[in-house]
């Protein structure tokens, strides 16, 4: 127990310990708490006050499953896209060089430089982009790259297990207006 003097006639006297249940284990730590003071020169005590601090047990997770979640492949491509154009640096989505069926039947023309793969709650992206010839290449494909990932992660709950970028075609100001070489 210890005991502090809050003036010339007021002690606080405040003590602890372990609790045990009755099979002798530790389930938690109590506070005791005491004001006494002087009165014509005999000590009176408040009352006392324990606070008892147990050790929360973990709950069982309580959410409601209401059913299965599954976000189309399509729309974290369109996030990729979107997110890649917004790089400083980039100027454009390269094409991938074989062109699938879902291209040729009307794929959206945002989405042609992204492959994405998805297993279960995991995502890897292959991203082909234009970039701008006076950025630092290097610096440009690992800001998408770290873009990409927050991004993804964030909006849809999955992990993002890559980002592989290809620099396909570098774009280049031509007195007044851009062009594209490969």
């Amino acid at each position: 127990m210890q005991e502090f003097r809050l003036s010339k006639k007021i002690f606080l006297q405040i003590s602890s310990g372990r609790m045990k249940n009755g099979a002798g284990s530790e389930r938690g730590i109590y506070f005791r708490f005491a004001v006494k003071w002087e009165k014509g020169g005999v000590f009176m005590n408040d009352e006392e006050r324990r606070e008892e601090i147990t050790p929360e047990e973990p709950q069982p997770e309580t959410e409601e499953s209401l059913g299965e979640i599954t976000i189309a492949p399509d729309i974290i491509a369109t996030l990729t896209a979107i997110t890649t154009m917004k790089t400083p640096g980039v100027t454009g989505m390269a094409g991938m060089p074989s062109a699938s069926l879902s291209t040729l039947i009307g794929k959206r023309e945002l989405n042609k430089g992204v492959k994405v793969e998805v297993k279960e709650k995991n995502v890897s992206l292959e991203i082909a982009i234009v970039a701008d010839i006076d950025s630092t290449l290097i610096e440009v494909a690992r800001n998408v790259q770290k873009e990409v990932k927050k991004v993804i992660e964030n909006k849809t709950g999955m992990t993002v297990n890559k980002v592989d970028i290809i620099i396909r075609e570098v774009s280049y100001k031509e007195e007044g207006k851009e062009s594209t070489s490969t």
